[in-house]
């Protein structure tokens, strides 16, 4: 990320590319993901889901105080695919309130992967403000190639937000705005309008930045320059 760079550069590395991670196509069968919907018992819901690691570096309360909120919206359900211990702590809060609008699932094989993130409406994307420049959500690549729309919780004056305000490819809040979220996800789910013009606009951000070709085409311009001695340049 941007944010990575600028530090190793703070510490004097003046030689930093950089060159971003990939997401794979997903190409997925509807037929197929109506079935493992209908398998999960989740056809016809608003899914919003988290899908791959919920830890530590993730915010969890405004989280788990949104899934509260709506837990008497019945046709609104939260889907966390992966595992973590942000995933095992909202385990038990949801066994402990019998919280009915969250359903776990662990990670799913490879075969299976367009089918599981063509699941959502909605993706929900977070980490805490203080990881940034540490850490960059590697899934929202995935995500955009699955042409789905983005919810961010974290800092919006973080990278990540910035790139989604952008990109009109989904809604970013600060940690804490949990009224603000519920709303959002309440008026997401009856705005199919919306919801399909964020997920084209994430698929076009994918096709412009994030495909294999672009990273291949950095990396071996990187290899070539060294090969023949180079300078590389800043990117």
């Amino acid at each position: 990320s941007v944010s990575m760079k600028s530090k190793f550069e703070a510490l004097g590395i003046d030689k930093a590319l950089l060159i971003s991670n990939w997401g794979k196509p997903i190409y997925a069968d509807s037929d197929k993901v109506l079935a493992l919907k209908k398998c999960w018992k989740i056809d016809g819901k608003f899914i919003i889901e988290y899908s791959g690691n919920f830890g530590f570096v993730h915010e969890y309360e405004t989280i788990k105080n949104a899934i509260y909120l709506l837990k008497d919206n019945t046709d609104i359900i939260f889907l966390f695919i992966g595992s973590g211990r942000h995933y095992e702590l909202l385990q038990e809060y949801v066994k402990n309130k019998k919280l009915g609008n969250v359903l776990f699932k662990p990670y799913q094989p490879t075969s299976k992967l367009s089918e599981s993130l063509s699941l959502a409406n909605l993706h929900l994307i977070t980490f805490k403000p203080q990881m940034e420049g540490l850490v960059f959500p590697s899934k929202f690549y995935s995500i955009c190639s699955a042409a789905r729309p983005v919810l961010f919780i974290g800092d919006r004056n973080t990278e990540l937000a910035g790139i989604i305000r952008a990109s009109d490819c989904g809604s970013c809040f600060d940690a804490g705005q949990t009224r603000q979220i519920v709303d959002y996800i309440v008026k997401s789910s009856s705005s199919a309008e919306l919801l399909a013009r964020q997920g084209e606009n994430a698929y076009k951000l994918f096709l412009q930045k994030y495909t294999f070709k672009h990273a291949q085409t950095k990396w071996s311009k990187v290899l070539d320059d060294l090969g023949s001695g180079d300078t590389i340049l800043n990117s």
